[in-house]
């Protein structure tokens, strides 16, 4: 120090070590010559350290009495890249009092001169107080820092951000006293959030005017951790922002108890690796009216989300909740995952749901889900690409797949893609083909078995095949009755050619009530126990066959016994009696008689030994119908 009091690394500034090994001294009340307490940040080495006298040349340093630059608790900050920022809260731009000021530095060189808007992020209004200690600097892990003004009226962690708070550059309140909260979380992934202390819809789009819907002017960006901060207001999201953080590889998440609209493009282009991933998720519909593009990070567009998620009730008005792309739209994520999903509210007092309407997509892999059976899922126009292997897109509708786009509105050329609808009737396919089908099968939920490769369509209706009891080869009366466990059967009741894919197991056992010395007839055969099960995910219904059991008649041989005698009389006609007959065949005790209706000798002349025949023969008797005479 050079003036009394000046306090060089006092315990109100202190020394704050780097994560590189070097350090920096904060004197917060060094005087700048004739300026009281203009304050200064020097840069020192961690091998060679410092020496000599405080100045603008060797340090960071105020310009106006009380200043106090690096004043305070946590006046510097150190990042996880050896970087670090010093806070002013209390600096004066200009005739502007209590600005306030963020300052970035090399933590290899660090920084000198005079604090201004040309090496900071600076206050324009009096006490906007610029990184003050209610709201401060938070060092994300992946060397970036955001840094909050919750009293200011309406960066990247390897070159910083400079210049005045505005909405291009800075996360800004949806309206006046709206307060930023001073709490700015870093998650394991690098994304954060910053917390309105009093926001119903978030609006992505360039900023020239208030809000649509009111709640707020213009120049506002929502990038929340809760639903349930600013519930009711409608936010804004200036796109520049959003891609200047995604292109620092830092995941965002943006959340509106009603509505999202993306109405400018957000294209991220992160020369470093890969952009960050972006969250969307609403409480009623996400309405992309302009193109999204993520430099291989993640893209989730997350609607109708559940009251568990977090939705205030309240703020989600009525209407039907949609995912739309508008027409010329598209999602981009390079090799990252995107992920859209209509959920079903479940809890919310206004939970209806409509359609997903998808146009081009691009990603590794790609997820679409609408759980309602109240929407369908719709692919307008262009391509859904995936680049990804195994399943590299999956379909999924509670009620219907709708395909407007032909035939190559998939393409997974690495990999496959997956289809699942409530059944074949309801979809409109436009082309598109599958190797595979399979019934019974809920997304999320079970499935039969299918092929772990090849493009396939998924159905969780159960249409019913009919087993009916095939007819059983024909009885003679008096045969028994035959075995029903594992009776033979036929199946009807297939859509288009599934019989030939379709693999049945299991058996049936029926009952008849057909019995040995039953008569003549047909007899059904009726289901009695046992399961069928299809390789393709069909049910089955069990039908009786009435006339599954047919008898046939027993076939009697009748023969002559004794003898057949009388006077001669001059013709041929023989005189027969009961017991010139027999029967050959007869079942069990069934009692039955046979009778001519008239017999001839083979010639009308006297003899013995002669041949007799008998015409006209008939049965008669309880049982004789379950009988016929041979020829």
């Amino acid at each position: 120090g050079s003036t009394a009091s000046d306090q060089v690394g006092s315990t109100s500034g202190g020394i704050t070590a780097l994560t590189n090994g070097n350090y920096v001294v904060a004197s917060p009340v060094w005087d700048n010559g004739s300026i009281v307490n203009a304050g200064a940040a020097t840069f020192c080495s961690g091998t060679t350290g410092c020496s000599g006298t405080v100045s603008a040349t060797n340090s960071l340093v105020g310009s106006t009495a009380s200043d106090q630059v690096g004043g305070g608790s946590g006046g510097i900050t150190a990042l996880t890249n050896g970087n670090y920022l010093v806070r002013s809260p209390v600096w004066d731009n200009g005739a502007t009092v209590n600005a306030g000021a963020a300052t970035f530095c090399s933590g290899t060189t660090g920084c000198s001169g005079t604090v201004s808007a040309t090496n900071s992020l600076v206050g324009s209004t009096a006490s906007d107080q610029v990184g003050s200690t209610s709201g401060g600097i938070t060092a994300l892990t992946n060397g970036n820092y955001v840094v909050a003004s919750p009293v200011w009226d309406n960066g990247s962690g390897t070159t910083g951000v400079v210049g005045t708070i505005n909405a291009t550059n800075s996360v800004i309140g949806p309206s006046a006293s709206a307060g930023l909260s001073s709490i700015v979380t870093d998650t394991v992934n690098n994304t954060y959030y910053t917390r309105f202390a009093n926001a119903q819809k978030v609006y992505a789009s360039a900023i020239t005017g208030p809000t649509a819907g009111g709640g707020g002017g213009g120049g506002t960006l929502s990038d929340y951790d809760s639903f349930s901060k600013s519930p009711a207001a409608d936010v804004s999201l200036a796109p520049s922002f959003l891609t200047a953080t995604l292109n620092t590889g830092t995941n965002v998440t943006l959340q509106a108890n009603n509505d999202i609209t993306v109405a400018d493009p957000v294209l991220a282009n992160n020369p470093a690796g890969n952009g960050g991933s972006l969250t969307l998720r609403a409480g009623r519909s996400i309405l992309v009216n302009a193109s999204i593009a993520t430099d291989g990070g993640d893209l989730s567009l997350l609607a109708n989300e559940k009251l568990s998620a977090g939705v205030v009730d309240a703020y989600r008005d009525p209407g039907a909740a949609v995912v739309a792309m508008a027409a010329g739209t598209s999602l981009d994520a390079g090799t990252g995952a995107v992920t859209v999903r209509l959920d079903d509210g479940a809890g919310k007092t206004n939970r209806a749901a409509g359609d997903v309407t998808l146009r081009s997509i691009t990603a590794g892999t790609l997820t679409a889900q609408n759980a309602n059976s109240t929407g369908d899922l719709v692919l307008a126009s262009g391509t859904l690409a995936a680049s990804g292997t195994g399943t590299a897109i999956t379909l999924a509708s509670g009620r219907n797949v709708v395909n407007a786009a032909g035939a190559a509105a998939l393409s997974a050329p690495n990999g496959r893609f997956l289809v699942y609808s409530t059944s074949p009737a309801g979809d409109t396919l436009g082309g598109l083909t599958g190797a595979f089908r399979r019934f019974s099968c809920a997304y999320g939920g079970s499935c039969p078995s299918f092929p772990a490769a090849g493009n396939g369509f998924l159905y969780a209706a159960t249409p019913q095949l009919t087993a009916t009891p095939a007819a059983l080869p024909p009885l003679t009366y008096g045969d028994a009755a035959p075995a029903l466990a594992g009776y033979g059967y036929t199946l009807s009741g297939y859509l288009g050619a599934d019989a030939a894919a379709d693999a049945v197991t299991g058996s049936l056992s029926g009952t008849t009530p057909y019995a040995a010395g039953s008569d003549v007839g047909t007899y059904a055969v009726t289901y009695a126990s046992g399961a069928l099960a299809s390789s393709l995910g069909y049910g089955f219904t069990y039908a009786s066959n009435p006339g599954g059991i047919t008898v046939g008649q027993k076939t009697l041989t009748p023969s002559l016994l004794g003898a057949v005698v009388k006077p001669y009389d001059g013709d041929a006609t023989a005189a027969l009696a009961a017991g010139n007959y027999a029967l050959a065949g007869l079942y069990g005790t069934d009692s039955v008689t046979l009778s001519a209706a008239g017999g001839s000798y083979d010639t009308k002349a006297v003899g013995t030994g002669k041949a007799v025949t008998f015409s006209g023969l008939s049965l008669a008797g309880p049982k004789a119908a379950n009988y016929q005479l041979s020829a």
